[in-house]
């Protein structure tokens, strides 16, 4: 969380998960560490951008909050996943260009007419505007 102008970080008071909430997210990982055949996992319930909850299973590494585990190439899945969730709840369209959603990026702006058509996309005939397969 941001501190103001001074630095000052404003005093949270985070409510506890319930003992019921606490016991079924250790449920759930515990679980999926041993069905899913992982030496170890890690997970946290966050509450405005804090941990309020750690769990973890698994003992090669013993996880702690600092530990960094390598994910490899699950980010591509983990990010297609995002963005077809994100598409199904209407906050963007698969054929949105990246500014749209990342003002000021130089990637992903409209590309001018006679540069190379994105993936998906192709030059009108005239080749004055994209079209979108």
């Amino acid at each position: 969380m941001a501190g103001n102008a001074a630095g000052v970080r404003p005093v949270v008071t985070y409510v506890p998960l319930l003992p019921e909430t606490t016991h079924r997210v250790n449920e759930i990982v515990v679980r999926a560490q041993s069905q899913g055949r992982v030496p170890a996992i890690a997970a946290a319930v966050v509450r405005d951008g804090e941990p309020v909850h750690f769990a973890r299973a698994g003992e090669l590494p013993r996880p702690d909050p600092n530990t960094q585990f390598r994910i490899g190439s699950i980010t591509k899945t983990m990010t297609a996943a995002l963005v077809l969730a994100l598409r199904d709840e209407e906050r963007l369209a698969l054929d949105d260009l990246l500014y749209r959603h990342l003002p000021g990026t130089p990637i992903g702006a409209r590309p001018s007419p006679g540069s190379p058509a994105p993936p998906g996309g192709i030059w009108s005939p005239s080749g004055s505007s994209l079209l979108w397969a």
